[in-house]
């Protein structure tokens, strides 16, 4: 429980950013930190494809480990930023909804990564976390402190 009466910023590091999992963000810091990760994602997908390729000596098993590894720890960010972003809405058991997230996301890794990939299941986890994110992203957090801190819209 953050007990600070006002809201702190977080400060310019790549844990504080990305990576905190207490106190509360609004929708427009929660919408910028994600297309963050999508960016630090992306980048590591093509240094990984680069690493790995034929030309390089590596080899498919070798490119799909690092993407699943590459993929896992972008959830793990989205992860910490969608517990902030449920803890700004006040959502009762935000941690166990937003590890219950975080899971459906790896499993849906790993789905992607099997002969399963086609499977319905693999659509309606995608349907599922589609869904929530959109909620994540366009619901209204709680005016004023909450259990989790102070509102992120009421700086000192």
């Amino acid at each position: 429980m953050n007990l600070a009466k006002t809201y702190v910023p977080d400060k310019n590091t790549f844990r504080e950013l990305l990576m905190k999992r207490e106190g509360r963000i609004n929708r427009l810091r929660y919408f910028k930190r994600n297309l963050l990760v999508l960016l630090i994602v992306f980048v590591e997908f093509l240094l990984a494809a680069i690493a790995f390729s034929e030309e390089n000596g590596g080899t498919a098993r070798q490119m799909d480990i690092a993407y699943i590894i590459i993929l896992i720890f972008g959830n793990y960010l989205m992860y910490c930023l969608d517990l902030r972003r449920m803890y700004d809405l006040g959502l009762a058991r935000a941690k166990e909804l937003a590890l219950g997230l975080f899971v459906l996301s790896v499993i849906h890794v790993g789905i992607n990564f099997s002969p399963l990939a086609e499977n319905p299941l693999a659509t309606a986890l995608s349907v599922v976390s589609s869904a929530a994110c959109l909620y994540l992203l366009f619901a209204k957090g709680e005016t004023g402190a909450n259990q989790y801190g102070p509102d992120p819209l009421e700086t000192a």
